[in-house]
């Protein structure tokens, strides 16, 4: 069991890591930021392919992998959808980080649809790495079932069937639910983390009619969901006659529901309406803002 009592909350010293980097430099430089945290194991690979074979033979359990996206054979967000899907040698909930630029910005849907836990905004500095993982490992989240992100996966490539089929083999003989995901420890390896079973939060949802309506007495809303005060706040009504608040992200509390769909500045879709929002979502979100500022506000229901 990892256990959480330094850096805000969380103890490295207990923390096993992959880190996928193409770049020697990157690879080390992360890899030596991990070490200086006292992280208890710290691999590196320089890509996707390697990474995956080194997951398949290892008989110790990765908590963490950070990766990054553009790598020669099998890069960082096939990497992801094969953790996601369920691939011998690891478990789907994994923790994944993502290191991102601002030539990635394409990736940045498909990796939302397949649960990545941060994004890493390079240049990224030691600093950063410990607040942003210790931020992401002290906490829990649900997931998808293998057959939802399966589904998700049509556009996978050639050079990941072996690990997919392979993740299937096992799959169709301890079925696809939660044993699926305690298949590692069953073939001898050594689980560090326990985990939630799979739930729905990030899922399409919308408030109760019941659900209460904004006061502006305290400068939240009365349900708690967004500040009402902030800089750039504004309530209005929509076309449709819905009420809509257009707040700053970094003022919008879990549960709140996206009256409007969050683009990126070259229009690509990061969320559509109806999604209601979990903390976790919602500090991928801000992860973002640093590489487009469009991101800094979005508009929610009231």
């Amino acid at each position: 069991m990892l256990r959480k009592t330094r850096y805000s909350g969380f103890d490295f010293r207990d923390l096993h890591v992959l880190v996928v980097d193409d770049e020697d430099y990157v690879r080390g430089l992360i890899s030596q930021s991990l070490r200086n945290l006292e992280c208890a194991a710290v691999h590196a690979e320089s890509n996707g392919r390697r990474a995956l074979d080194f997951l398949a033979t290892t008989t110790n359990a990765i908590d963490l992998i950070i990766s990054d996206v553009r790598m020669p054979q099998i890069n960082g967000l096939d990497l992801l959808k094969a953790v996601r899907m369920g691939v011998p040698g690891i478990s789907r909930h994994t923790t994944f980080a993502l290191l991102t630029g601002y030539s990635d910005k394409d990736v940045v849907a498909s990796a939302f649809s397949f649960d990545v836990d941060c994004f890493l905004i390079k240049p990224i500095s030691a600093r950063a790495i410990r607040e942003r993982i210790s931020q992401v490992m002290a906490t829990d989240r649900p997931l998808k079932t293998p057959v939802d992100y399966h589904a998700l996966a049509d556009d996978r490539p050639a050079a990941l069937a072996p690990w997919v089929e392979a993740g299937i083999n096992l799959a169709s003989e301890v079925g696809m639910g939660s044993e699926f995901d305690d298949s590692f420890a069953a073939r001898g390896g050594t689980t560090a983390v326990d985990h939630d079973e799979p739930g729905d939060i990030g899922q399409s949802s919308s408030y109760d009619a019941d659900d209460p309506k904004v006061s502006y007495e305290d400068g939240w809303s009365s349900d708690g969901r967004a500040r009402v005060d902030g800089d750039g706040a504004r309530d209005f009504v929509s076309e449709d006659g819905g009420r809509r608040m257009k707040v700053n992200l970094t003022d919008v509390r879990e549960g709140a529901v996206l009256a409007e769909p969050i683009r990126m500045s070259d229009g690509q879709l990061v969320l559509d309406a109806g999604y209601k929002l979990d903390q976790r979502i919602v500090d991928r979100l801000i992860d973002l803002s640093a590489l487009d500022k469009v991101l800094e506000q979005i508009v929610i229901e009231l």
